[in-house]
């Protein structure tokens, strides 16, 4: 019987035969392979009990209201009734992260009130049975990162598991449900947060990996609090959520992965709106960014929803900001490594990163722009290729430096900066 070979399929390799790469596959636009160890960015969503809640003290977080205040599970039922998520939409909150050049969505899958965003029969007080929405959360932003070919990730917060004045709680009581949930949903990393972390003596964090990393591809992170004395915790990767873009102290003599977040500051009440204070402008968003992924980590920007389900306007236009800037800048920041020249020097040029897949390729971040605007590099001339402000920018003229010893060379940039942000240099050296 002779072979049918499909029309489609011919179209398809006469494709790869001319172009000499595959056809895009839908879905994995704008998404492409970061090398390991490299920089990312993340987009995290906070949502809580505690966003709908009125406040008498104006410029304090809104999701950590009521574990402040000590609220009980009536008062946490109340305010998650409030919780109407009328407007709602996994697709295009994932969306929103996929424009700012995120590889993972975040959802704070547990919130600090002990408040679930899936159904779980533990307790009453998740998405599904305490708020008008009677949804899950959790696996309708799973089902939308899928479609995006985004990672899911989830926060577990413990505040309310780590009072010091109460009883010692079951371990069961956290690892359960989480267990339940990783059942159903295909997480990529989890998060552990809370003041305390997983108290050592309450839990053995190593039982707590183990029992979780099992038969699963999942990333834990660096807060989970002591470890058992026998057998020392290793995590994945730290995290840091003061906005500080440094790394962290090595983790029991190891260096290990590590992000930083930054969100911003959200006031709670009724119209869940930005607080007195001047919301974080984007730049300094951009600059956080940029400073973590030229120290060698990853970017967590965090937003909270309003108790519609959306991101309050105030914010939402600092984000297009942002994503406009990385819109123009991905390459610069996602897929980088931290550029460290040999003699160790600091390089006062500015921060740079080093492309992770072409190491011929440099990015340098004006943070702050010179004047008068020129820039130098310990280089020679002739090892540089080309200069140029990056994506569209001119070529910039390369000097040598006469009698500048070791070779240096510089460059003049424009009178006028190129981004109302940060503005960034291409530099591609020559091949040795």
């Amino acid at each position: 019987m002779p072979l049918t070979i499909p029309f489609w399929l011919v179209i398809v390799c006469l494709v790869f035969v001319v172009s000499g790469q595959p056809p895009l596959i839908a879905g994995q636009a704008g998404q492409e392979h970061v090398p390991s160890g490299s920089s990312a960015i993340k987009f995290e969503l906070i949502w809580g009990p505690s966003c709908v809640v009125a406040t008498d003290r104006p410029g304090r977080q809104a999701d950590r209201m009521l574990v402040e205040t000590r609220a009980d599970v009536e008062t946490i039922k109340q305010a998650a009734s409030g919780l109407t998520g009328t407007r709602f939409n996994p697709q295009t909150l994932a969306e929103r992260a996929r424009d700012l050049g995120a590889n993972e969505l975040i959802i704070s899958a547990r919130t600090p009130e002990g408040f679930l965003w899936w159904d779980d029969p533990s307790t009453p007080l998740n998405s599904a049975r305490a708020t008008p929405l009677k949804r899950d959360v959790v696996r309708d932003l799973a089902d939308a990162c899928q479609t995006l070919n985004l990672k899911l990730g989830l926060v577990v917060h413990l505040d309310d598991l780590n009072d010091l004045d109460s009883e010692p709680f079951d371990a069961n009581v956290i690892i359960e449900p989480i267990e339940r949930l990783l059942r159903t949903v295909p997480a990529s990393s989890l998060r552990f947060a809370g003041d305390e972390g997983l108290d050592a003596d309450a839990m053995r964090s190593e039982w707590v990996l183990e029992r979780l990393r099992t038969g699963r591809s999942l990333q834990v992170n660096g807060r989970l609090g002591r470890g058992a004395d026998r057998k020392p915790l290793v995590p994945d990767f730290l995290d840091r959520d003061d906005g500080v873009p440094e790394p962290p102290r090595p983790w029991r003599g190891r260096d290990l992965p590590w992000e930083c977040r930054l969100g911003f500051p959200l006031e709670g009440g009724p119209a869940f709106r930005a607080g007195p204070r001047p919301l974080r402008s984007s730049r300094a968003v951009v600059e956080t960014l940029v400073l973590t992924v030229c120290r060698g980590g990853s970017f967590v920007l965090a937003v909270g929803l309003d108790p519609t389900g959306a991101i309050p306007e105030p914010i939402d236009i600092r984000l297009d900001e942002v994503a406009h800037w990385l819109k123009r800048q991905r390459a610069a920041v996602v897929g980088v490594a931290p550029f460290e020249p040999e003699d160790g020097e600091p390089n006062p040029a500015g921060p740079q990163v080093v492309r992770a897949d072409q190491p011929k390729r440099r990015f340098l971040f004006l943070t702050q722009r010179p004047r008068p605007p020129l820039v130098e590099w310990p280089l020679a001339a002739d090892e540089v290729a080309s200069v140029r402000l990056w994506p569209e920018g001119p070529q910039l003229a390369v000097q040598p430096l006469a009698d500048a010893l070791p070779p240096r060379c510089r460059v003049m940039l424009p009178d006028t900066p190129s981004d109302p942000l940060i503005e960034v240099v291409e530099i591609l050296l020559h091949p040795q």
